[in-house]
């Protein structure tokens, strides 16, 4: 919905959304995906819009922002490490809304413009994340792909996706649908989508 051609600072950040994914704080640089779709490069728009306000702390910001033909853009953010602590939760937070603040700034509306027209995606490494969201930590609870798979396919079956590490919190608040994929669920509900 965003035209990106009336916004130079989205415009001119134009990156695929395997060159957003990387993960290179490890010892081997990794890719989430390999999809050449095209999305703008939120981490250097934010670097752009915050490079002349002297901030003490620079702010965070989603991966990528991908602008839909037609229908509501997506902001995308890629986590290859494990969300397990409430502090990478929070980070990822702090992320949602910066972005927002720093979108809506850029094109001149409000959160509620975000509401209707915006959709939000965190992409996340499976193996590092298991589906333990109703698990009580008090309790040693050995972790199981079968208990994760019937989860899944418990919340299919009812047409309704869970959204894990508390994301659920900003659909309706700050954007029309979020949602929370395994790199293969991404590639299969997202990629595969826009692709065809």
């Amino acid at each position: 919905m965003i035209n990106i051609e009336e916004y130079p600072i989205l415009k001119n950040h134009i990156a695929t959304l395997k060159e957003t994914s990387l993960d290179d704080g490890g010892s081997v640089a990794a890719y989430m995906t390999d999809s050449q779709i095209e999305v703008v490069d939120f981490d250097k728009v934010k670097d752009d819009y915050v490079g002349n306000l002297h901030l003490p702390i620079r702010p965070q910001s989603t991966d990528a922002l991908h602008i839909a033909l037609g229908s509501n853009d997506t902001f995308i953010e890629f986590k290859n490490g494990s969300l397990r602590y409430e502090e990478k939760r929070k980070e990822v937070r702090g992320k949602i809304y910066n972005s927002v603040l720093m979108l809506t700034d850029i094109i001149g509306e409000n959160i509620s413009y975000t509401r209707k027209h915006l959709n939000y995606i965190l992409v996340y490494n499976e193996t590092k994340n298991p589906d333990d969201e109703n698990i009580n930590m008090k309790t040693a609870v050995q972790e199981s792909q079968a208990r994760e798979a019937i989860s899944k396919s418990v919340f299919r079956l009812a047409q309704e996706r869970k959204i894990l590490f508390g994301l659920e919190r900003f659909k309706g608040y700050c954007f029309k649908e979020v949602a929370t994929y395994s790199k293969e669920e991404f590639e299969q509900e997202f990629v595969a989508k826009i692709s065809s």
